[in-house]
């Protein structure tokens, strides 16, 4: 499908594509994320003319947020799921939990988006958006789209909601009460089908509205002369939303970024870190050091990536039980060791691309709506936020190396036999095993962390609010 100068049908379809598949638990069979970013990519130049898509606009960037945050927690209840049941009531609470937080943005912001249509057709008498492209009314999509949604995120939850019968302080069942748990497979399957069914005819509504709309002609020249008129309104404020996103991304990196290693396990796996700081560089104004970001932030992405498989794996064969190393479990750790080595290099590239990036955009983005005669003034804001840039590059690269030496101070070790009184069911007496002499090291990078993102929160929040002053 064709896109218009304010309104791009075929992203809006698109995304639409990735919304409509069913969830099982907090697992997207096609990533929300993408579907809601291809909305807000869709519908972005139309905010600036039409009110009401301009509220959906906020709506969709939340739940794209929320869809984020999710990727996360799907990786803590893979890796909880085959739990015992005390465990894995985790995932009904995340589920449930997510579900509702989806709902409540998700369900105004696509009502929103269709009464932007409504809007359109009322104000400026285009008949084309007051129907779904056929006999009904766009209301009758409206209702549908928010019927599915519902049906969605409860078929979602309701297979781990039937293994509540299961949980320990639920008591056992009596003598011939159904099992509910029994179900989740049957309850995954058909909430499933349902929402296929539902998403297929949802998806067919949608794509009958969107062509109808572009073979519209007055809606098309409608959309053409509203796109002209606010040319410069559109070209100004997309520049500043791009460079307000490279900042939000930045914070959301970092996040993930300055994460411990706890339990001998990256809380946050680094590779969506790595995401959104590829994100922030496709933002990034400069084409040498941007483009030398990206290959870095990629490369940087694939060495995290490989090194949560290794630690996973290592410790998939080998679960400390009341001694964090062995023997023979020292020497197979060496290659975790490298690649984080390798990490963090790849890291301090990252940061000090990311000062040369951030020094650029603070001369160009901040301090423009000072009068020409004000250039002292404008040249002591450029100094005092470079200075603050260059102490976050300095606890930046701190960070990185203190997150490679907190794997070796893990892997430093001392020996231990085991007596009699200590002898339990995996080790005999006399046995010989290592415990980690440095196993509180995470406390201290969890604090440097977090230092870390605070510091670089309060820097980006004084770069937007002198970007604040800009004149349009």
């Amino acid at each position: 499908m064709k896109s218009n100068s304010l309104l791009h049908l075929g992203k809006l379809f698109l995304g639409c594509v990735f919304l409509f598949t069913p969830n099982v638990s907090l697992f997207d069979l096609l990533p929300d994320f993408i579907g809601f970013a291809l909305l807000l990519s869709a519908i972005k130049e139309a905010t600036f003319v039409f009110p009401h898509f301009d509220e959906a606009y906020r709506g969709f960037k939340r739940m794209l947020y929320i869809s984020i945050a999710k990727l996360p927690a799907a990786f803590l209840m893979l890796s909880i799921a085959s739990k015992s049941m005390d465990e894995r009531s985790i995932v009904t609470v995340f589920s449930l939990s997510f579900a509702v937080l989806d709902l409540v943005f998700l369900l105004p912001a696509f009502r929103a988006f269709w009464e932007g249509f409504s809007y359109i057709g009322q104000r400026e008498g285009i008949s084309v958006c007051l129907t779904d492209g056929g006999e009904k009314s766009v209301d009758s999509l409206t209702v549908f789209t928010l019927v599915i949604l519902t049906v969605k995120h409860a078929m979602s939850t309701l297979p781990e909601m039937s293994l509540l019968s299961l949980f320990e302080k639920m008591g056992s069942l009596d003598p011939g009460a159904v099992n509910l748990a029994a179900l989740y497979p049957a309850f995954a399957v058909l909430g499933a089908i349902i929402v296929l069914v539902l998403g297929i005819m949802w998806l067919a509504r949608i794509r009958r509205f969107l062509y109808a709309l572009r073979a519209d002609e007055q809606m098309t020249a409608l959309l053409s002369a509203k796109a002209e008129e606010q040319k410069e309104t559109i070209r100004t404020r997309t520049e500043r939303r791009r460079a307000l996103s490279l900042l939000y991304l930045l914070m959301g990196a970092f996040l993930f970024t300055v994460d411990p290693i706890f339990d001998d396990r990256d809380v946050l796996p680094n590779l969506f870190a790595a995401i959104l700081l590829f994100l922030v560089f496709c933002y990034a104004d400069g084409a040498r050091q941007a483009r030398a970001g990206r290959w870095i932030s990629a490369v940087y992405g694939t060495a995290a990536l490989a090194t949560f498989v290794m630690r996973e794996s290592y410790f998939a064969d080998f679960t400390p039980i009341d001694v964090a190393f062995r023997d023979e479990a020292l020497l197979r750790y060496t290659l975790v060791e490298a690649l984080t080595v390798l990490e963090s290099l790849l890291l301090i590239a990252v940061i000090l691309l990311l000062c040369a990036v951030l020094r650029d955009f603070i001369k160009a983005k901040t301090g423009k709506g000072l009068r020409e005669t004000d250039l002292v003034l404008r040249n002591n804001v450029h100094a005092a936020l470079l200075l603050r840039l260059k102490r976050f590059g300095v606890l930046g690269v701190i960070y990185a190396i203190c997150r490679a030496a907190e794997v070796f101070l893990l892997a430093a070790v001392e020996r231990h036999v085991i007596t009699e009184d200590e002898a339990n069911q995996y080790y005999g007496v006399g046995d010989v095993v290592y415990s980690s002499r440095f196993g509180g090291s995470w406390f201290l990078l969890l604090c440097i962390g977090i230092a870390l993102a605070v510091y670089l929160f309060f820097l980006l929040r004084a770069i937007r609010d002198e970007m604040g002053a800009e004149k349009d």
